[in-house]
C-alpha cells in the first residue's frame, strides 16, 4: 500500500515538473526586442515603443521585417477572425504577437499587456524603478474578447485628463453627445412654442415634445452640429429635471398624462432615429418617463435606464428589489434593444466620503450584463475633487470592459505604481472598508449623513489607526509621491473632522471636559487636524464639499466661529430630552438635541429635521435654586431642501406660556444657521416645555432644530 502511495507521489510530482512552462526572455539586459507590424503603423508603435521605454528604459525600435532570429521581437499581426476590438496575444517561437482585427483591438492589447501581464500602469508612473528583465511562460497565450458593454463611460475627473479616455478605452460625455442629460435648452433657444402646458397654463420649467418647433430646432441643430463635432453620434432628448408633464391637446392625443411623458418624448425620438439614422437617439427611464411607451423604437434608438430609486450599496441580484429591477429592464427590452444603464459611484452630499463600492458595483454590473444591459455611465464628478477618485476611475474604467477582474489585483496594480512607498497601508485600509461594505446588507444611499457610513463600513477607531500608518509611511516617500498623497489625506482629515463633530460629547468626538461643570472644551489633537486640513485643501484647490456647492470657507468659518470661538456649555449635554410630538423616522433620536454635535450647513448631520405640524419637547430645570436662565436653539434656514426658520418659539414653564417670535431676517438668504437665545427667569425644579410653531406658508415643509442648551445665568 505503501508503495502504491509512493509511486503515486512521484508520479504526481513528475506530471507537475513537466506541466511547468519554462519561461521565454522577452527583454534583459542583454535581450532588446524589435517592433514587426505586418501593415504600417507608426502611431501604434510609437504608442507601444514610449510606454515600454517608461517601463524599461529601452525604447523597441519599428522593423519592416524580423532581422535577427536570435533576439525576439515584438510582432503586431492582423487576424479577420477577431471581432472588433477583441484580441489574442501569443508567444510562438522567438516572438510575441499582438493578434487583432483593427488599430482599436492592437491599442487595447497594448495597453492589457502592461497592466495585466506586466502589472504596470505606464501612463501615470511616478515610480523611478525600472523592469530590469520580462519574462513569459513558453507558449504564453491569451485572447480576450470585446468590452462586455458598449458604451463604457466612467465620468470622473481623471478620466478627462493625460488621454485617459483613449488609453482606456472609455467614453465621455463631450466626445459622443451631441445633446446630454437636461440640456436641450443649452442646445436650442427654447421658444414659448416649444413650453408646456401643465395645468392648462404654459410652464417654462418643462418642454413640450409634440411641439413642431422643438422638433425643426432639433433637426437644425443635429445638422449643424454633424459638421462641427461629427464624432458626436448620440443624442439625450429628455425632460427637464422635474416631475411636470405636458398635457397640451396634441401631448393628450399622443397618450401623455399628469404623470406620464413617455409617449410625446419617444415619439419626437423616433422622428429624430428616422431622419437621421447615422446617428443614435436616447431619452431616459426617469421621473416621468420611468415606463416605456406603448410602441417599438427604431432601430438607432435606446434609453438609458436611471438607478436613482433603486437601493444604493447593495448587491440587487441578492435583494428584495431584484423582480422590480429585473421587470424594468424586461420592459424596455421589449421595445429597444440599448438599454444604457445611469449608475452612481460617489456620494453626491460628501464627496469626501470614501463611499467604497467598488465590489458591489462589480457584482451589479456582471449582474446587469448578464440582463441584458449595454451600456453604463458611471456617475462620479467631472470637476470636483471626491475622495480615492483617480482610484476609481482607473478600476471602472477596467470593470467596464471586463467586471469579472479582480478587483484586488486592479487596485494593487494601480496604487503601487502611483504610491510605492505607501500603496500597501492604503491598499490594506480601503479593501478592509470595501469588504465591510459588501459584507452589510444595509443600504448606503449617495444623499445622507455620516451615520449610515458608520452604519455600512466606517470605524472611527480603524480610521485614526489608518492616518497615523499612512502618515508614519508618507514621511518615507519621495517629495513627488507626498505631493500624490495629498487629495488622500484631504479627504482622510476631513473624515477624522466630521466623525469628531458629530460625536460631540462622545467617545471620538471633538469635546472633551474642561474642568469646569457643564462646560466642554475643543480637544488639542482636533484643532491639529483642522489645520492639516486646511493645508491640503489649498494644495488641491479644492472648494466645494458637495454636490449642493457647500463651500470649504463655509465649513472653516463654522469651525471656527462655532467650535473654537464658542465654548459648549450646557446643563443638558448628555441628558434626555421629552419629546411630545412624533418624529419624522429618520430624525427620531433626541439625542441629536443635546450631544454636543454641531449641525453646520449640511442638514443630513446632526440635525432633527421635524416636518409634523408643531414640535413639542421638554426637560426639567434639576437645579435647586430659583434663578435667570438662557434658553439657546439653533435652527438651519435652507429653502432649497424646503427647510425653514419656524415663526415662534413657545416655552411653558410650570403651565405659564412665554411666546417669543423668531428672528426671520437671515429668510431671505438661500442658506444660514441661526440660533435663537431666550432669557428667563424660572423656578428651582420647573418642568420646562418647548413648542416650535411654524410659519404658516411653510407649515407642510420642515424646520431643522440642533442644539437645545440650558445654562444658569447671573
Amino acid at each position: 500500500m505503501m508503495r502504491l502511495i509512493y509511486i503515486a507521489i512521484v508520479l504526481f510530482t513528475s506530471a507537475c515538473s513537466v506541466a511547468q512552462p519554462s519561461n521565454w526572455i522577452l527583454y534583459n539586459a542583454e535581450t532588446k526586442p524589435s517592433l514587426v507590424f505586418e501593415e504600417k503603423s507608426d502611431e501604434l508603435a510609437l504608442f507601444f515603443s514610449s510606454n515600454f521605454e517608461k517601463l524599461t528604459g529601452y525604447a523597441p525600435q519599428l522593423k519592416q521585417n524580423k532581422s535577427n532570429k536570435e533576439l525576439p521581437s515584438i510582432v503586431f499581426k492582423r487576424d479577420k477572425n477577431l471581432t472588433f476590438l477583441a484580441f489574442r496575444i501569443q508567444q510562438k517561437a522567438n516572438s510575441l504577437i499582438f493578434f487583432s482585427n483593427s488599430d482599436e483591438g492592437w491599442r487595447r492589447a497594448i495597453v492589457y499587456f502592461f497592466i495585466y501581464e506586466l502589472k504596470k500602469y505606464p501612463l501615470e508612473q511616478i515610480s523611478t524603478e525600472k523592469l530590469q528583465n520580462i519574462k513569459l511562460p513558453s507558449g504564453f497565450v491569451k485572447t480576450v474578447p470585446p468590452p462586455t458593454f458598449d458604451y463604457r463611460a466612467p465620468y470622473f475627473k481623471e478620466t478627462y485628463v493625460n488621454g485617459f479616455k483613449d488609453f482606456h478605452f472609455v467614453d465621455g460625455i463631450e466626445n459622443a453627445w451631441g445633446i446630454w442629460g437636461h440640456n436641450i435648452p443649452k442646445a436650442i433657444k427654447v421658444t414659448k412654442e416649444m413650453l408646456a402646458t401643465v395645468k392648462g397654463e404654459i410652464n417654462e420649467d418643462q418642454l413640450c415634445f409634440s411641439s413642431s418647433e422643438l422638433e425643426k430646432e432639433l433637426i437644425r441643430f443635429i445638422k449643424a452640429n454633424k459638421i462641427e463635432n461629427p464624432e458626436q453620434n448620440k443624442f439625450m432628448i429628455m425632460p427637464q429635471d422635474n416631475n411636470m408633464v405636458c398635457i397640451c391637446e396634441q401631448c393628450k392625443r399622443l397618450g401623455n398624462t399628469n404623470s406620464d411623458a413617455s409617449p410625446a418624448v419617444f415619439t419626437l425620438v423616433n422622428k429624430l432615429a428616422k431622419t437621421f439614422p447615422e446617428f443614435k437617439f436616447f431619452s431616459t427611464a426617469y421621473i416621468s418617463t420611468r415606463n416605456p411607451p406603448k410602441f417599438k423604437l427604431e432601430k438607432n434608438t435606446g434609453v438609458m435606464l436611471s438607478t436613482m430609486d433603486y437601493p444604493k450599496g447593495i448587491v440587487l441580484a441578492n435583494s428584495p428589489v431584484r423582480n422590480r429591477v429585473l421587470s424594468d429592464i424586461q420592459k424596455w427590452k421589449r421595445i429597444t434593444n440599448d438599454i444604457y444603464l445611469w449608475e452612481y459611484a460617489i456620494h453626491f452630499d460628501n464627496y469626501f466620503s470614501s463611499y467604497p463600492t467598488v465590489l458591489i458595483t462589480q457584482q451589479n454590473l456582471q449582474w446587469y450584463a448578464n440582463n441584458g444591459i449595454t451600456g453604463v455611465f458611471l456617475h462620479g464628478t467631472e470637476e470636483m475633487f471626491a475622495a480615492f477618485s483617480p482610484l476609481k476611475a482607473f478600476v471602472y474604467s477596467q470593470l467596464l470592459q471586463d467586471p469579472f477582474l479582480d478587483v484586488y489585483d486592479l487596485m494593487n496594480t494601480y496604487l503601487k505604481e502611483m504610491y510605492p512607498t505607501t500603496a500597501n497601508v492604503i491598499l490594506e485600509y480601503y479593501m478592509e472598508c470595501e469588504d465591510k461594505a459588501f459584507k452589510s446588507n444595509r443600504p448606503l444611499d449617495f444623499y445622507g449623513g455620516w451615520n449610515q457610513d458608520k452604519r455600512k463600513y466606517l470605524d472611527e477607531e480603524s480610521l485614526w489607526r489608518f492616518v497615523m500608518k499612512l502618515e508614519e509611511q508618507s514621511m518615507k516617500a519621495s517629495k513627488e509621491e507626498q505631493m500624490m498623497l495629498s487629495p488622500i489625506f484631504t479627504a482622510l482629515y476631513y473624515q477624522q473632522l466630521e466623525l469628531s463633530r458629530i460625536n460631540g460629547i462622545n467617545e471620538f468626538g471633538y469635546l472633551e471636559a474642561s474642568g469646569k461643570s457643564n462646560l466642554w472644551k475643543v480637544k488639542d489633537e482636533v484643532l491639529d487636524i483642522l489645520v492639516k486640513w486646511k493645508k491640503h485643501v489649498k494644495l488641491n484647490e479644492v472648494k466645494h464639499l458637495n454636490e449642493s456647492l457647500l463651500s470649504v470657507a463655509d465649513y472653516e468659518r463654522n469651525w471656527r466661529k462655532l467650535v473654537i470661538g464658542q465654548p459648549y456649555e450646557n446643563e443638558l449635554a448628555g441628558k434626555k430630552i421629552k419629546v411630545y410630538s412624533d418624529l419624522d423616522e429618520k430624525y427620531s433620536d433626541p439625542s441629536v438635541l443635546t450631544d454636543g454635535a454641531l449641525g453646520f450647513y449640511d442638514y443630513f448631520n446632526n440635525w432633527m429635521i421635524f416636518s409634523g405640524e408643531q414640535l413639542a419637547i421638554g426637560f426639567d430645570n434639576e437645579n435647586k435654586k430659583d434663578g435667570n436662565y438662557e434658553l439657546s436653539i439653533s435652527f438651519l434656514h435652507q429653502p432649497r431642501h424646503r427647510i425653514h426658520l419656524p415663526q415662534k418659539i413657545i416655552v411653558e414653564i410650570n403651565g405659564k406660556e412665554f411666546k417669543f417670535d423668531v428672528d426671520k431676517s437671515k429668510e431671505n438668504k438661500s442658506l444660514a444657521r441661526h440660533e435663537e437665545t431666550i432669557k428667563l427667569n424660572v423656578p428651582s425644579n420647573a418642568d420646562v416645555k418647548v413648542k416650535l410653531i411654524k410659519q404658516k406658508a411653510f407649515k407642510r415643509l420642515s424646520i431643522a432644530v440642533d442644539e437645545v442648551k440650558w445654562n444658569k445665568i447671573n
